[in-house]
């Protein structure tokens, strides 16, 4: 008889039919196991993405917000130092209709950057698939936000304590705002730069 007519015994046919249906289920769960693991890095690049769209819409929102305060600011700090030191030199009480005309004050004007896009990112923690050095520019320019809104914060509450005195004079309010809408301003410069290095990473 010829090796190919040659027959497996009975008694190891169900050996055999066994193998084959094990194979068949190990094949079954690999393929299983590749197919979810592929589905959740599918969906991990899809929330990635959505998150670096997310992040470019929001910064490019905050960046408009701040440039369109920065010239307002850069003219009304400097215009707010020269009336309060006039004052303080001269002694004269300062009213708040001269405060406004002569330093063409309308308002701090502080933008509210908002971080909603990086809030998102932590929680779904859509940030591990993005690279490390862009992943730390977001970072260092949402803490640079929250240092600005507390400032602001601040500012508005030093205002609260800088009232005009007795005699209606306002040199003391002038003097806190000059100070605070200054330095607001500073931080307005840093955080457009920052943006725009942002913005030059996520449009790639």
């Amino acid at each position: 008889m010829s090796p190919s007519t040659t027959r497996v015994p009975r008694r190891h046919a169900p050996l055999l039919a066994a193998a084959g249906q094990l194979a068949l289920i190990i094949v079954g769960v690999y393929l299983g196991l590749w197919a979810e693991e592929w589905r959740e890095r599918r969906r991990d690049a899809e929330l990635t993405r959505a998150s670096l769209v997310a992040f470019r819409e929001e910064v490019q929102r905050n960046r408009g917000e701040l440039a369109r305060n920065l010239a307002y600011h850069r003219e009304v700090s400097d215009r707010l130092a020269d009336v309060w030191k006039r004052h303080v030199a001269s002694g004269q009480a300062l009213s708040f209709a001269v405060l406004r005309s002569e330093s063409g004050y309308d308002g701090t004007r502080f933008a509210d950057c908002t971080t909603s896009a990086y809030d998102l990112a932590l929680a779904t923690q859509s940030l591990h698939d993005v690279s490390v050095s862009l992943a730390l520019d977001l970072s260092r320019a949402y803490e640079h936000q929250r240092v600005l809104n507390r400032y602001q914060e601040q500012v508005a509450a030093d205002l609260l304590g800088a009232a005009p005195d007795a005699r209606g004079d306002w040199t003391r309010t002038a003097y806190v705002l000059a100070e605070g809408i200054a330095e607001t301003r500073n931080h307005e410069i840093a955080l457009i730069a920052q943006y725009d290095d942002l913005l030059r990473h996520l449009r790639r």
